[in-house]
């Protein structure tokens, strides 16, 4: 993982799980099969990054 922080316990901090998320997020916009899942894709991320 590139830069990820964790607290004490070993866990990852909220804004990390985030940023965790959005990178996963944007592997699988580039293995989706159509326009469709990148489009589901795509509005999650943006759900995300709006938070």
């Amino acid at each position: 993982m590139s830069g990820a922080r964790r607290d004490n316990r070993g866990r990852y901090s909220r804004a990390d799980g985030k940023e965790h998320m959005i990178e996963q997020l944007h592997e699988l916009m580039e293995d989706a099969s159509n326009e469709r899942q990148r489009d589901v894709i795509r509005r999650c991320m943006e759900q995300l990054e709006n938070e």
